[in-house]
């Protein structure tokens, strides 16, 4: 999960439709796990996790990086492979 935050994030960021770590997502957390092949209590647990580490923000539609350098390192996130 905190992969594909991230390289959302990137992306989004790329085209210009994230600034300063906030982006809009048009998912839910069930979209999510359908897309990904994870069921809907692993996302929803890990996106918990994430937020009690304060590494992200996720109210609705909208996900906000609180820590984003963090979650790269938990992720193992470089944007390298997307230029």
């Amino acid at each position: 999960m905190a992969h594909l935050i991230c390289e959302l994030a990137t992306r989004l960021e790329t085209v210009g439709l994230a600034a300063e770590g906030c982006f809009q997502i048009p998912m839910t957390q069930r979209h999510v796990a359908d897309a990904s092949g994870l069921s809907i209590v692993h996302v929803n647990r890990t996106i918990q996790e994430l937020r009690q580490r304060r590494l992200i923000a996720w109210e609705g539609s909208e996900i906000e990086l609180l820590q984003p350098d963090q979650l790269r390192t938990l992720a193992d996130f470089t944007p390298d492979y997307l230029a």
